[in-house]
């Protein structure tokens, strides 16, 4: 990347997986090395119009806030994009509505890992960082579910025909370790009743946006590939990649 690159929207992947279910939307992607990773960029027109915009797809290769962190301050200082997207997968917290391939989108990201060592056991303290509301009020606001059916969203895992995905908007919490037990999620909900998500690399992001000069607006849109508990598994993967990619 150089300076004097221009990129309007940044879509940052954690996963190779992720990334590659995102260039499927693009056209004919442009792969670009630089000394740090491999970015892709491609040019996409608004509907009915030749105006488009720029958009480059970051792949951190890992996960992890601090990774995330570190590449979206490098890539907004490079491409000084107005947007940044993290997408891919996430853990998803159970309820009523929620089935597994689902879209998480986060309006507040809280840190859960900070805390006090005292003599009667660790005292909470929650960090808190929000998605831009204009992205929030835009996909609350989408006018249409085509991206629903497109065909380059694979088949359910599970054999079943495919349901639209209902997009769920909330809290999601962020931490170092990834949670396969019973017992964290529930403790978790008791804070913060609003929680519909869990995952690694959005509070790194909205950090790097936070902190710039430029602000460029955030949002994180994520599907469910499992609930974050003791059956956590690789079998919705692909599919929840897929569609948070689609839409």
């Amino acid at each position: 990347m150089h300076q004097d690159d221009s990129v309007d929207v940044v879509i940052v992947t954690a996963l190779e997986k992720e990334r590659d279910a995102v260039l499927r939307y693009l056209n004919s992607p442009q792969r670009v090395e630089t000394k740090n990773r491999v970015v892709y960029k491609s040019y996409l027109k608004h509907e009915n119009s030749e105006s488009g915009y720029q958009v480059g797809v970051l792949c951190l290769g890992g996960m992890g806030n601090v990774l995330a962190s570190s590449a979206v301050t490098q890539a907004i200082n490079d491409w000084n994009p107005a947007v940044i997207i993290l997408t891919g997968i996430a853990g998803g917290v159970q309820g009523s509505e929620r089935v597994l391939g689902d879209l998480i989108v986060a309006e507040q990201i809280v840190g859960y890992e900070l805390g006090k060592l005292t003599d009667v056991g660790t005292e909470s303290r929650f960090e808190a960082l929000r998605s831009t509301h204009l992205l929030i009020k835009k996909a609350r606001n989408f006018p249409d579910q085509k991206w629903a059916y497109d065909q380059r969203i694979i088949s359910r895992p599970d054999g079943t025909s495919r349901p639209i995905p209902k997009v769920h908007f909330g809290v999601v919490v962020f931490g170092e370790k990834v949670i396969a037990d019973t017992i964290t999620i529930p403790e978790l909900q008791h804070a913060w009743t609003q929680l519909i998500g869990v995952e690694m690399e959005s509070f790194g992001t909205a950090l790097a946006v936070y902190q710039s000069d430029s602000v460029p607006a955030m949002i994180m849109v994520k599907g469910i590939c499992d609930w974050a508990d003791l059956n956590k598994s690789y079998e919705w993967q692909e599919y929840a990649a897929a569609t948070s990619a689609a839409y």
